[in-house]
Protein backbone atom coordinates (compact mmCIF):
# COMPACT_ATOMS: atom_id res chain seq x y z
CA UNK A 1 0.00 0.00 0.00
CA UNK A 2 1.05 3.49 -0.55
CA UNK A 3 2.36 5.02 2.64
CA UNK A 4 0.26 8.14 4.22
CA UNK A 5 -0.23 11.17 6.61
CA UNK A 6 0.08 9.28 10.09
CA UNK A 7 0.92 5.90 11.88
CA UNK A 8 2.52 3.33 8.95
CA UNK A 9 4.29 0.47 8.90
CA UNK A 10 6.84 -1.47 6.74
CA UNK A 11 7.30 -5.39 6.47
CA UNK A 12 10.56 -6.27 4.69
CA UNK A 13 11.91 -9.87 3.92
CA UNK A 14 15.43 -10.19 4.17
CA UNK A 15 16.63 -13.61 2.43
CA UNK A 16 20.15 -14.94 1.37
CA UNK A 17 21.22 -15.68 -1.98
CA UNK A 18 19.91 -19.17 -1.76
CA UNK A 19 15.79 -17.44 -1.10
CA UNK A 20 16.35 -18.87 2.78
CA UNK A 21 15.18 -16.51 5.79
CA UNK A 22 17.75 -14.52 7.16
CA UNK A 23 17.21 -14.37 10.99
CA UNK A 24 18.84 -12.15 13.77
CA UNK A 25 19.67 -9.04 11.13
CA UNK A 26 20.14 -5.59 11.84
CA UNK A 27 17.30 -3.78 9.76
CA UNK A 28 17.15 0.21 9.84
CA UNK A 29 14.22 1.96 7.38
CA UNK A 30 14.09 5.94 7.41
CA UNK A 31 12.02 7.72 4.75
CA UNK A 32 13.13 11.36 4.32
CA UNK A 33 10.89 14.29 2.57
CA UNK A 34 13.95 16.58 1.36
CA UNK A 35 14.60 19.76 1.91
CA UNK A 36 12.05 22.27 0.08
CA UNK A 37 12.84 26.49 -0.06
CA UNK A 38 13.36 27.14 3.92
CA UNK A 39 11.96 23.76 5.08
CA UNK A 40 14.52 21.61 6.25
CA UNK A 41 14.60 17.59 5.45
CA UNK A 42 12.12 15.72 7.13
CA UNK A 43 12.98 12.04 8.39
CA UNK A 44 10.11 9.21 9.71
CA UNK A 45 12.53 6.23 11.34
CA UNK A 46 10.57 2.63 11.28
CA UNK A 47 11.46 0.51 14.77
CA UNK A 48 11.95 -2.36 13.16
CA UNK A 49 11.39 -5.68 14.93
CA UNK A 50 11.69 -9.35 13.39
CA UNK A 51 8.36 -10.75 13.05
CA UNK A 52 9.34 -14.19 12.15
CA UNK A 53 12.35 -16.10 10.53
CA UNK A 54 13.43 -13.75 8.03
CA UNK A 55 10.44 -11.05 8.40
CA UNK A 56 10.84 -7.55 9.58
CA UNK A 57 8.27 -4.88 10.39
CA UNK A 58 8.08 -1.80 11.71
CA UNK A 59 5.86 1.47 12.75
CA UNK A 60 6.70 5.02 11.13
CA UNK A 61 4.82 8.10 11.12
CA UNK A 62 4.82 10.42 8.04
CA UNK A 63 3.83 13.81 9.39
CA UNK A 64 2.82 15.09 5.74
CA UNK A 65 1.98 14.11 2.55
CA UNK A 66 4.37 14.05 -0.26
CA UNK A 67 7.35 12.20 -1.82
CA UNK A 68 9.03 9.97 1.15
CA UNK A 69 11.74 7.91 -0.22
CA UNK A 70 13.08 4.86 1.94
CA UNK A 71 16.50 3.60 2.40
CA UNK A 72 16.35 0.26 3.83
CA UNK A 73 19.72 -0.88 5.21
CA UNK A 74 20.64 -4.89 6.29
CA UNK A 75 23.82 -6.03 8.44
CA UNK A 76 23.79 -9.50 9.01
CA UNK A 77 27.40 -9.42 9.62
CA UNK A 78 27.89 -11.10 13.14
Amino acid sequence: ETPHVGENYIQIHVRDADGKPVEGAEVRAVGEMPAMGAMPPMYAQADIKEISPGVYKGDFELTMSGAWPFAVDVDVAK
